[in-house]
């Protein structure tokens, strides 16, 4: 899973390859039942060291790519894509969520179980289940609002469904899952959110249009330097701990350069603008950026905000750890390729122990607004969490009072509807019990004939290659 060695595109071509072949090899012993709606599709997976993040275990946004490749392994191991290869559809992701409970450390094999959990007359719900594949023990827990579309026309679940039932008509749960109703909620108030925040910026960028730029070459490139010193382009470039170390030093020098102009309280009283371009191959197939690149973008952006506010400096000086619990994001509108965009990144409210930071995508010359994600993280110091107010002080040497800065207090509905959908009870998709049944019924027999030959060493390798067709890195 390391982007600099393999751009998105061929991973997504890797897993969705693997899934049409896994299908072909093992149609007979597929198991009973709809795959991925009555028992769990499995993806396997390991860490890479370049998936790792400056805390030496995987990287948060890392989830989100995995999530994705898994789902393109789903939809090929069940016929979901050859359906939609054979009638020019295609998949749009309308938002997503994760959960994180405990860290994945490098070279560490892990495995994600995707099933759809529900769906209406327009949208799938799938869930994602990140776990140990021998002590079970659950890593994280993603949850995807995504529809299938041809051309314009949404294509209804039932029919999709039906098309890899081989005609039977499945039945969508009558009751609507916590997990998901607590999501849509969320989806909801996101909505409103986004919706409020993109008129704001519109009325902002016409009341202060932007400055002529200047004439000579060097002059717009101070001016472009004092503003942002971000990558220009993402995933193909560096791998995640260079990709920061430059956001950091980005952010570093943008304070040096602008320490005497930085108003008080960015981040809280105003947000602090992160800049940057999608490369070519940060985009999908769709040509678009990838929506797990929304949440790196996200990290770095955080990256470039702790930096410019001097929470870094304190954060480093008290050797204290930036620790995620959960993130969200709603897609709006896709950023093609080469399209300058920003993400806003301000603190939206804090409590005792955590943090929520809200981050806007948008347009700098329009205001158009992209996607909108929320992140709820804390600094850790000796075990314990740090709070916003004890931090803040720190970082300005007074009272955050003295400066006439207020922390948020109260609780936009954008938040306490994560905490909602965070604190739903997990789903059961199939017991340790099942899970064994399940294996034994869908081993490849190819797998199985490998069990009678006389090397030992061939027999584990080509047993481990057929029973997962996913790149091991």
């Amino acid at each position: 899973m390391c982007e600099a060695l393999v751009v998105m595109v061929f991973r997504a071509l890797w897993n969705a390859g693997s899934g049409l072949v896994y299908r072909l090899a093992n149609k007979r012993s597929m198991g009973k039942g709809v795959l991925g709606v009555d028992y769990p599709s499995v993806w396997k997976g390991r860490t890479g060291f370049l998936d790792c993040d400056v805390n030496l275990h995987l990287n948060n946004a890392s989830y989100l790519y995995s999530m994705e490749l898994a789902r393109w392994h789903f939809t090929g191991v069940n016929g979901i894509l050859w359906q939609a290869i054979k009638n020019r559809r295609m998949v749009v992701v309308g938002s997503q969520a994760v959960r994180y409970r405990h860290a994945i450390p490098p070279f560490h094999a892990y495995e994600i179980k995707t099933q759809v959990v529900y769906w209406d007359d327009d949208w799938i719900y799938l869930l994602h289940r990140f776990q140990d594949p021998t002590s079970g023990k659950q890593y994280a827990e993603g949850v995807v609002r995504g529809v299938v579309m041809k051309g314009r026309r949404r294509v209804s679940p039932n029919k999709i469904l039906a098309e890899v039932s081989d005609g039977e008509m499945i039945e969508a749960p009558k009751e609507v899952p916590d997990v998901v109703k607590s999501f849509l909620d969320w989806d909801s108030a996101c909505t409103v959110s986004m919706r409020e925040a993109g008129k704001e910026a519109e009325m902002v960028l016409e009341a202060n249009p932007s400055p002529p730029a200047p004439e000579k070459l060097w002059d717009r490139a101070w001016q472009e330097m004092k503003k942002s010193m971000n990558l220009p382009t993402s995933c193909c470039v560096a791998t995640m701990v260079g990709r920061i170390m430059w956001n950091v030093g980005a952010g570093l020098l943008h304070r040096v350069l602008n320490r005497a102009h930085i108003r008080p309280g960015m981040g809280i009283a105003y947000p602090s603008v992160w800049r940057a371009r999608p490369g070519f191959l940060d985009c999908d197939i769709n040509l678009h950026l990838n929506n797990a690149s929304y949440l790196s973008n996200m990290e770095l952006a955080r990256w470039h905000f702790c930096a410019v506010t001097g929470i870094l400096g304190n954060v480093a000086r008290h050797r204290r750890a930036l620790l995620v619990a959960s993130q969200a994001v709603r897609f709006r509108y896709p950023i093609p390729p080469f399209r300058p965009y920003e993400i806003q990144s301000q603190l939206v409210f804090s409590d005792s122990e955590w943090m929520y930071f809200l981050h806007k995508f948008q347009c700098p010359t329009t205001g158009k607004l992209y996607a909108e994600g929320l992140c709820r993280a804390t600094f850790r110091q000796d075990g314990e969490n740090v709070s916003a107010a004890k931090l803040y002080a720190e970082v300005f040497g007074m009272d955050a009072d003295a400066l006439h800065i207020d922390l948020p207090k109260e609780m936009p509905d954008v938040v306490r509807q994560l905490l909602e959908w965070e604190s739903s009870p997990p789903l059961v998709l199939e017991t340790s019990q099942e899970a064994a049944q399940r294996q034994k019924e869908t081993i490849m027999p190819s797998a199985t004939v490998l069990r009678s030959s006389n090397s030992e060493p061939v027999k584990k390798l080509l047993a481990r290659a057929t029973s997962s067709w996913n790149s091991p890195v």
